[in-house]
């Protein structure tokens, strides 16, 4: 019966941010549509916005740091109406973003976990499409072998609770959805290169390994 993101983001969407200490971070956007079931009014579409810096390249064995990401959804008039239905004034929660990361030598599927902080419903009538923002961090990654990546982002597993204005909780309580991937979207939200040089304190440890 709420809405929320992705992602992503995201992120992703499920998502994941790459960082290198050599590689500067390139702005990466991806809007996917889901459908995800929640109380009493069923199925409804949600809108994720897909928000992140990723650069084109990244070493080999280099450790990236966590990247912020922001997602906004779109909630539709549907969704908004059924949360004025039981007296709704804010939402809060978490989701969490499936992605996976494609790369030489991995194939890395990933669950991202994405704040939702409490925020308004807005008031109505009239009932409308609003925004829900959040926002998470993507874990860090490194690779072993050169060559070229990318990452996709999957369902979002959405945990929300609205709440009415005097802080308490509405009917629906805290309720989960399993929100997933309208057919026939693009869902690469970033490609990268892996290049040779990377950190020289990682290769020898990686070679050791093998």
């Amino acid at each position: 019966m709420a809405a929320a993101i992705s992602a992503s983001a995201l992120v992703g969407g499920g998502l994941i941010a790459f960082a290198g200490n050599s590689a500067s971070a390139d702005p990466a956007s991806l809007t996917l549509n889901y459908t995800c079931p929640f109380p009493l009014i069923g199925e409804q579409p949600l809108k994720v916005e897909i928000n992140t810096d990723i650069p084109g390249s990244i070493g080999v064995g280099e450790e990236t740091p966590p990247i912020a990401i922001e997602a906004v959804a779109t909630a539709n008039a549907e969704t908004h109406q059924g949360l004025k239905t039981v007296s709704a004034a804010s939402i809060e929660g978490s989701v969490v973003a499936n992605a996976n990361i494609t790369a030489p030598g991995v194939e890395l599927p990933l669950e991202v976990p994405i704040d939702v902080p409490s925020q308004e419903v807005p008031e109505a009538p009239p009932y409308t499409e609003f925004p829900i923002n959040a926002s998470g961090e993507a874990p860090s990654v490194s690779f072993s072998e050169p060559g070229q990546g990318e990452i996709t982002v999957g369902d979002i597993a959405l945990t929300l609770t609205p709440k009415k204005a005097d802080g308490s909780e509405t009917g629906l309580k805290t309720f989960e959805s399993a929100c997933t991937l309208d057919e026939g979207q693009e869902t690469v939200l970033a490609q990268f290169e892996v290049t040779e040089g990377g950190s020289a304190a990682a290769q020898p440890a990686q070679r050791e390994a093998e």
